[in-house]
């Protein structure tokens, strides 16, 4: 790259410097994703669903983590990829409480 365009690029510097050059484009799927599990998630009306979408979307960024590892730090590579399963393991246990509390005021009604 030339001096000149550095120069023009050095305050987007702080979006992809975090990231290997093979994954410059990262930040771009870690926002969609944040997008997806805040944003999408509002347009469903069905509170099972919502929670059936954001498994599907947190289960998606696994496997997207685990196969580029995109971090120039490997330790970054896995403290992502176990963010990202935490998450998982947060939306499975929510969306088992919802569905025990359905159950719960169906079969036992007060």
């Amino acid at each position: 790259m030339s001096e000149v365009t550095e120069q023009r690029c050095a305050h987007l510097r702080f979006l992809v410097e975090i990231y290997e050059p093979h994954c410059f484009w990262f930040e771009i799927v870690e926002s969609w994703r944040r997008l997806m599990l805040s944003s999408l998630l509002i347009l469903i009306n069905d509170s099972l669903i919502q929670g059936m979408v954001a498994i599907y979307i947190c289960l998606l960024a696994i496997k997207v983590y685990s196969y580029y590892e995109p971090y120039v730090d490997d330790d970054d590579d896995k403290l992502g990829e176990v963010s990202q399963v935490s998450g998982e393991y947060l939306d499975v246990g929510s969306e088992y409480f919802h569905v025990f509390s359905f159950i719960s005021r169906v079969f036992f009604i007060e």
